[in-house]
């Protein structure tokens, strides 16, 4: 087994399958395509991250809705919302682990920085969830949503 990340021989048993992916057969139009649709819906799926909390927040104002008392700080909502994500991730990742007849591919080198970028995300989650509180979803997801591109491209 190569150190270097290149060379790294992954599920190195003799039945594990050829690394070739259904990805690398498609025309370079084709993965434009999807690559371009998967965005539209991976942005679709970022701004309605927080609809729920948002929804439960409005209707608890609102002495006959069910929601009527709910808290109105945004924290209040992150254990719910990353036990969500994280029950989600689990069972993609059983799903996977299924297609694959229990033979995932799995990357060690990326054991550490994956759960480092989930610890940051995380963090930043829940600023975005005080900045929601503070700010208003109006005003916050703009600025959060564009200010690292921004930040990026000066």
């Amino acid at each position: 087994r190569s150190s270097d990340l290149g060379n790294t021989i992954i599920n190195d048993s003799e039945n594990a399958s050829s690394d070739e992916s259904w990805v690398d057969r498609l025309s370079p139009l084709q993965k434009r395509i999807i690559g371009c649709s998967l965005a539209i819906v991976a942005g679709v799926l970022y701004g309605a991250n927080f609809i729920p909390v948002l929804y439960i927040k409005d209707h608890a104002k609102r002495n006959e809705s069910k929601y009527a008392g709910a808290s109105q700080f945004d924290l209040d909502y992150v254990f719910a919302h990353f036990s969500g994500i994280f029950l989600t991730s689990s069972v993609y990742f059983l799903i996977y682990c299924a297609a694959m007849k229990n033979h995932p591919k799995i990357y060690p080198e990326a054991i550490l920085p994956g759960f480092l970028s989930g610890l940051l995300w995380g963090i930043a989650n829940c600023c975005w969830f005080l900045a929601n509180h503070y700010l208003s979803a109006v005003v916050s997801f703009p600025i959060i949503t564009a200010g690292p591109g921004f930040i990026a491209a000066m």
